[in-house]
């Protein structure tokens, strides 16, 4: 009778346990059925058996690698929206204005969209054409071209600069030439803005870490930021390895030096200006590429950008270093 008694309770005691892990089974089928895509679900364990609770954990384990994936994604399509919307203004921008310009060079020279004018009096248009206005015309068109160049090369740059797998060829390079060559030929936007120059360079046989069209790039970036909202005077000071961009900043404009580096980044009142918003986010991943940094401080209306670069190879970050930059 006790054999019986004890084979019952163990047939019992199986039976429970089985049906404690068809329990736990459809539970969880429930849960992974009726969740959404990137939630925080985690399976919790009621059958508390090495074999559970590793497969517990290997569940939760995928559903967190999931998550952070779909948020991620999510993120980058955002970003990937963000870009687009920045991208398409930047462009309808110099587009719209030359269409317009266009428009109105047509005009000037008697040829009109409309059939509503009569042949005379299209034909006085005509003779009214004004060969000063439709020059002053043709050079408008053809600087709102040359901002779409300039963006679209931009945006070239920036898409190749941001790649892991891009970089640049770094040998021992003297800055101070490089930023002569570029001082001469902004000279006369220089000139125009109204910018007193104030170079201070006691060390113009200093060699750094870099690459030269990474370093003349880095600098003319510079330079077109100082012309955009800068005013009074522009001064480059250079102490060791390091060089301060500094002007006094133009009356009005706002600046957030936390997110002055970011792409598509402007200002507040330079929205209607020609920039990408791109140049100082290129100045940064250029110095990143050639080991170096980029600092912006902003004080009594003066705002300070710095780049420091490395005198030697073993002054370069390491590469986990560099991918924590990223």
């Amino acid at each position: 009778m006790l054999p019986v008694l004890t084979l019952s309770l163990l047939l019992l005691l199986l039976f429970s346990y089985l049906v404690r892990i068809h329990l736990q089974i459809r539970k969880w089928t429930e849960e992974l059925e009726e969740t959404e895509t990137g939630s925080n679900l985690r399976l919790t364990l009621s059958v508390r058996t090495p074999g559970f609770k590793r497969l517990c954990r290997a569940f939760n384990t995928r559903l967190t690698k999931e998550q952070k994936a779909y948020v991620k994604q999510q993120a980058a399509g955002k970003e990937l929206k963000y870009t687009i919307s920045c991208i398409s203004h930047d462009i309808r921008t110099p587009l719209t204005g030359a269409c317009g310009y266009v428009e109105l060079l047509k005009r000037t020279f008697g040829y009109t969209t409309t059939h509503a004018l009569q042949d005379s009096e299209s034909q006085r248009i005509r003779h009214a054409n004004d060969p000063q206005k439709a020059e002053y015309y043709l050079n408008i068109i053809q600087n709102r071209l040359k901002d779409l160049e300039t963006l679209l090369d931009e945006l070239f740059l920036y898409t190749k600069v941001t790649q892991e797998e891009y970089e640049l060829n770094l040998t021992p390079i003297a800055p101070y030439p490089i930023l002569c060559d570029l001082l001469a030929s902004f000279y006369d936007r220089i000139a125009c803005a109204g910018l007193l120059l104030d170079l201070q360079y006691p060390q113009e046989s200093l060699l750094v870490y870099g690459n030269e069209e990474g370093i003349r790039r880095v600098f003319s970036n510079l330079l077109k930021n100082a012309l955009t909202y800068g005013e009074q005077t522009l001064s480059i000071v250079q102490e060791g390895a390091s060089l301060t961009f500094a002007n006094f900043v133009s009356t009005g404009i706002q600046i957030d030096t936390e997110r002055l580096f970011e792409r598509f980044y402007k200002a507040d009142t330079a929205r209607h200006s020609t920039g990408s918003g791109l140049g100082l986010s290129i100045v940064e991943h250029l110095m990143q590429k050639m080991g170096g940094n980029v600092s912006a401080h902003l004080s009594e209306n003066i705002l300070k950008i710095t780049v420091s670069f490395c005198q030697t190879p073993a002054q370069m970050p390491s590469e986990e270093e560099a991918t924590s930059k990223r």
